[in-house]
């Protein structure tokens, strides 16, 4: 298989038909929207099992009346460092009378040290069976309640098409709808904050009602549990962590506001920040559970705009590949370190749980629920016991500053001391003047002690 074409700024991309392979310059198949248009150029070779044969198979399976895939157009979907656990391709197939078809496939990566954490963790598995079983369901049941809200409302995530049998995930490509990500670097406005929040609070409470009626779709849920604590994934969970910290360490050695005082503090917390922040993240005898996104930050967030008015509308969620059945607080801290703007986490973090709460009381009385709902005083002393999981959280920051261009930024990277790509996005200015404000606050907190 032969790589992408990339020269002089102008991107070729792969395009597969049922007798031939062959480079087609974008011009020749204009995508649908300016974000297709915009993709980052290709960095590795298309799979070889992505063919029109495979298309067809799949697309047959969901509907057996479907014509015959006869060209495919590939290229990547995202940039080189914004999914360390999966590729993502985004692919037009052409079938018969000109009609096309545009598509994200997800697939599991090539690499082997990646390949090697994704079968270990199973994170393809617990998100197909998200995409495909549990998320339609929980939708099903917003329509149901919430028929009365706008149809955007109704929707969690992206549509599945179909699975292939290397599990690899057929999906609707959001942007032919208009949505597309925020820079992840500025981090998320109030006003998509807000609507992250109400979104994340409708899953929530979604879940809430579905496992209260028992059965097969209550056992569902419950088996998403464990999420970072699961035996797969656990030692990845403690590798990240522990590195993170060390290297954190290293680079606040040379930042005034830190020091010496702060990294050996870091130091220390090798030994027990991990399992603490483990146990922020579990369930207790007689806690509020809901089904949480498990990586709700920016990157996995897509938006849609009013045509008149340029203002944001509607937020949906992707990668469901850390699924997991927890406290609301699991998401609520991660996004606040993770998605939220810097600013709007410090300003309006607590307008921001406000919102997720009375959205979360709405939505569980629209469906009909009777249980217990907790108090927005009871959410805001959860949020406080599980700070643990926030201080975490926050030592992942450098993933939003990644250059676009650090191809060397992947899943190894991520759990190696002192990486180099790992102390330079640190010592990135916007890197580092978030990363000290968030560490200061849990040395004031006392997280360190």
């Amino acid at each position: 298989m032969a790589l992408p074409y990339v020269g002089e700024g102008a991107v070729f991309d792969v395009a597969w038909s049922s007798g031939s392979m062959k480079s087609t310059p974008p011009g020749a198949d204009p995508p649908a929207t300016a974000a297709a248009a915009a993709s980052p150029a290709p960095t590795s070779a298309v799979p070889p099992w992505l063919t029109p044969q495979l298309l067809t198979a799949a697309f047959r399976d969901e509907d057996e009346a479907c014509g015959q895939v006869t060209t495919i157009r590939v290229r990547p979907a995202t940039g080189p460092n914004e999914n360390y656990l999966s590729e993502l391709f985004r692919v037009h197939a052409h079938l018969g009378k000109g009609e096309v078809r545009r598509l994200i496939v997800k697939a599991v990566p090539a690499g082997e040290a990646q390949l090697a954490m994704v079968e270990a963790c199973g994170v393809f598995a617990r998100e197909t069976r998200m995409l495909k079983e549990t998320l339609p369901h929980l939708e099903r049941q917003l329509a149901a309640g919430l028929s009365h809200r706008p149809a955007e409302h109704l929707q969690l995530g992206p549509r599945v098409i179909a699975t292939c049998s290397n599990d690899a995930l057929l999906m609707e490509d959001l942007a032919v709808r208009g949505y597309s990500n925020v820079s992840r670097r500025e981090g998320l406005d109030l006003p998509h904050s807000l609507l992250c929040v109400r979104l994340l609070a409708r899953l929530h409470a979604a879940s809430v009602v579905v496992h209260g009626r028992g059965g097969r779709w209550a056992r569902d849920l419950e088996a998403y549990g464990g999420g970072w604590s699961g035996p797969g994934m656990r030692p990845v969970f403690e590798r990240v962590y522990t590195t993170s910290l060390q290297t954190l360490a290293t680079a606040a050695r040379a930042w005034p506001r830190l020091g010496e005082q702060v990294a050996v503090r870091l130091e220390r917390g090798v030994d027990a920040l991990p399992q603490r922040a483990l146990e922020a993240a579990s369930l207790r005898d007689g806690d509020f559970a809901v089904l949480c996104h498990g990586d709700a930050w920016s990157n996995n967030i897509m938006f849609a705009y009013d045509e008149d008015t340029a203002q944001v509308r509607s937020a949906l969620l992707v990668d469901f590949q850390l699924v997991t059945w927890a406290s609301p607080a699991v998401d609520l801290h991660y996004f606040l370190a993770l998605g939220a703007a810097p600013r709007v986490r410090q300003q309006h973090a607590a307008r921001l749980v406000r919102a997720y709460h009375a959205e979360l009381v709405a939505s569980l009385g629209a469906l009909g629920w009777l249980g217990a709902v907790p108090a927005l005083a009871a959410l805001q002393r959860d949020l406080r016991a599980r700070q643990h999981w926030a201080l975490f959280s926050s030592c992942l920051i450098p993933i939003r500053y990644v250059e676009a261009s650090a191809v060397d930024m992947d899943a190894e990277c991520m759990m190696t001391r002192d990486h180099p790509v790992r102390l330079r996005v640190l010592n990135d200015p916007a890197c580092r003047a978030a990363t000290e404000d968030a560490l200061l606050e849990f040395v004031e907190k006392g997280l360190f002690d």
